[in-house]
């Protein structure tokens, strides 16, 4: 049974997620799950990527499907299809970055 995890403020606005949620990290390209979030600092909120130390729910880490489709919609093909495919410190590259291929994720209260 998972628990709740805290992760304090962040740019969503969520304060606490699943400790069985899959994340991705924008830095080192790997997928972890809550559970294994780390302190970013003295508060105890729990932001920061297990495998690179970056931090920030949102900024540098999100949900593992959050950057799964190109900016036409489409869905990358190198990207996992469902979190079952997913270990932790699996790494899956954003892919390109051009302009013309990324767009900007909105997240919607």
């Amino acid at each position: 049974m998972s628990e709740s995890i805290n992760i304090g403020k962040n740019i969503r606005g969520i304060d606490s997620l699943d400790s069985d949620e899959w994340l991705w990290c924008l830095h080192c390209e790997k997928f972890f799950q809550g559970k294994e979030l780390c302190s970013a600092d003295e508060s105890g909120e729990r932001q920061s990527c297990p495998f690179c130390g970056t931090s920030g729910y949102g900024v540098d880490i999100y949900n593992w499907d959050d950057w799964c489709k190109d900016k036409n919609g489409n869905r990358k093909e190198h990207w996992p299809k469902e979190d079952s495919e997913l270990n932790s410190g699996m790494r899956c590259q954003l892919g390109d970055m051009s302009p013309d291929n990324v767009s900007v994720i909105v997240f919607e209260d």
